[in-house]
C-alpha cells in the first residue's frame, strides 16, 4: 500500500493518522510513503493525497479524499476522508490475487 501526498502543504499529519488507522485494521500491510514535489497553493488547485493498493488507485479516492474545510479563512485547512470499507475491500482483493492458490488450514482440522 502506498500513500502519496504533496509536500509543502502540511499533509504529513494526515499521512500519519491514515497510516495508523490502516495499520490498526490491517496489521500485516506494509505502508510506503511517497512525498510528491511541492505545489504552489491556491484555492483552485488542491494538493494531492492518494492511497494506492498494489499500485492501483482506489475507485473513489480521487473524488473526495482531500478537501478544504468550508467557512475557514485559513487556506490550508484540509480534511481527509478515508473510505475504510473500500480500502479494506481493495486490500482483500490484493491478498486474493497474491495468494490465489494458497490456503492455510489449522492443524486441528487436518486428518
Amino acid at each position: 500500500m502506498t500513500i502519496q501526498y504533496s509536500s509543502g502543504c502540511n499533509l504529513r499529519p494526515f499521512f500519519l493518522t491514515a497510516a495508523s488507522k490502516l495499520k490498526v485494521s490491517n496489521c500485516d500491510v506494509f505502508i510506503e510513503k511517497i512525498v510528491l514535489p511541492g505545489i504552489t497553493f491556491d484555492r483552485t488547485h488542491l494538493p494531492i493525497f492518494n492511497i494506492l493498493v498494489d499500485g492501483k488507485a482506489l475507485p473513489n479516492m480521487n473524488k473526495g479524499s482531500l478537501g478544504l474545510v468550508r467557512g475557514s479563512d485559513n487556506t490550508e485547512d484540509y480534511f481527509v476522508f478515508l473510505p475504510m470499507t473500500e480500502i479494506n475491500t481493495a486490500i482483500a482483493r490484493a491478498r486474493r490475487r497474491r495468494r490465489r492458490d494458497s490456503t492455510v488450514y489449522d492443524k486441528r482440522f487436518e486428518e
